[in-house]
């Protein structure tokens, strides 16, 4: 008898376990904060510009509001990553990089779409930049990676 009341048990569990562990999972996915997005999402666009600075050597597009700012030091080089939104289209912004980067001394190496996202690449001595940029609806997202070897 003993071993039936146990053999019971353990189809029971066998049976209810990923039932329980679907369940819990499921609890735990609906009841925890969702990660924070690295940029805001639109609905809530900032007006006013996040702490930090701009990329060096590099003017902003006009009306956009910087939503990210990151200053470190990775390996041998300095990275900066600024982040920013603003009302316009992919292409306006793409003219005025172009536009800017051999205004500013820039190289241009190239750009290229990848998932719906446009990169233009320039370099400036050893000083290697890309300006991503994505349309979020009336928005566009403009992402500025500029990479430093210490040693300039």
């Amino acid at each position: 008898m003993a071993n039936t009341v146990k053999t019971q048990i353990l189809i029971a569990a066998i049976v209810t376990a990923p039932a329980v562990a679907i369940s819990f999972l499921a609890g735990l996915s609906l009841g925890l904060p969702g990660i924070p997005p690295e940029i805001p999402p639109l609905d809530a666009a900032p007006v006013a510009d996040q702490p930090g600075q701009d990329v060096p050597g590099l003017p902003r597009y006009p009306g956009s509001v910087r939503v990210k700012y990151e200053n470190h030091v990775f390996g041998d080089a300095r990275v900066w990553e600024v982040g920013y939104f603003a009302e316009g289209r992919v292409r306006e912004v793409q003219s005025f990089y172009r536009q800017r980067l051999d205004e500013s001394g820039w190289t241009f190496e190239g750009s290229h779409f990848y998932a719906g996202e446009l990169a233009l690449r320039a370099r400036r001595g050893k000083v290697e930049m890309v300006v991503e940029v994505g349309q979020q609806g009336e928005m566009v997202e403009i992402e500025m990676e500029l990479y430093e070897p210490r040693s300039t």
